[in-house]
């Protein structure tokens, strides 16, 4: 006797009741103090190829999710705030009253390869107060109390260690934009510092 069935035969199997599962009750969310309905193949089967199903969907979405992400920054990253310039807009708004407005912003980001020449320029012009400096020494197991000494001793201990120094994202952001308003000169390549135009679309105010 065969085991197989097919994909509507289960997807009968497991939108249907079963004869021993009380009515009104999900079988995907029966109460713990309540008898689950009986164990039989048809249903193990049935919930498996539900899960593969429900599988597939959630990782379609997830890739369907990322393109409209993309489409949607094209649109009010480029595509509208380029045809607003050609226009000479700065705002207009739709016919069901959702106003549009370019946002203009300041995006600077470190390369690997610009790092050196970024923090000796910051260094030598007294902004280095915004890098962050860790210094890593690794251990191995059962070695926690070397690892809890102060920094300041691990290479006296014979430690080997690294150090580390970076900029978070919105710090570098912020220092470059103030930096750029009170009138400096930055090194726009070392930077990476380019103004960037986003459209941003708010919704009319419902009436009451």
């Amino acid at each position: 006797m065969s085991n197989e069935v097919s994909v509507d035969e289960l997807n009968s199997m497991i939108n249907a009741p079963s004869s021993s599962e009380p009515p009104g009750i999900d079988y995907f969310d029966c109460p713990e103090d309540e008898d689950a309905p009986t164990a039989t193949l048809e249903r193990l089967s049935a919930l498996a190829q539900k899960a593969r199903d429900l599988e597939h969907e959630i990782n379609e979405d997830t890739v369907t999710l990322e393109e409209k992400k993309g489409q949607l920054d094209k649109i009010i990253k480029r595509f509208i705030p380029d045809i607003m310039q050609e226009l000479g807009m700065s705002e207009f708004k739709l016919t069901d009253g959702a106003q549009v407005k370019i946002k203009e912003s300041i995006a600077a980001s470190i390369s690997a390869e610009n790092k050196p020449a970024a923090f000796a320029w910051l260094a030598e012009h007294n902004y280095d107060g915004i890098i962050k400096t860790k210094v890593i020494s690794e251990f191995g197991k059962g070695e926690i109390e070397n690892a809890n000494k102060a920094l300041a001793a691990i290479q006296l201990a014979g430690f080997d260690a690294s150090l580390d120094q970076s900029i978070h994202p919105m710090t570098l952001k912020a220092f470059v934009k103030e930096r750029l308003e009170a009138g400096e000169s930055i090194p726009v390549d070392t930077f990476s510092i380019f103004e960037l135009k986003e459209a941003k679309i708010t919704l009319p105010k419902k009436k009451k």
